[in-house]
């Protein structure tokens, strides 16, 4: 059946942006003392990042009823 197909790297750089977005939107709460992100923020980001991402995708295949490729 046909796919939807995704480059690595546009898939990359969605969810670097997607990072962007949790961690702008949390400003500094999870900053240490230097200012530093700390484990939990990125541990946030990541997940918020890789939900968002899934969710985003599931979107299209429920449109297009069929599946994404992300070709390496």
């Amino acid at each position: 059946s046909k796919k939807m197909i995704m480059t690595k790297k546009l898939a990359n750089e969605l969810m670097d942006n997607l990072m962007c977005v949790a961690i702008s939107a949390t400003g500094g709460a999870f900053r240490d003392a230097d200012g530093h992100f700390n484990q939990k923020q990125l541990d946030f980001a990541q997940e918020y990042a890789r939900r968002t991402f899934c969710d985003i995708l599931e979107v299209w295949e429920d449109q297009m009823d069929t599946e994404w490729l992300i070709e390496k």
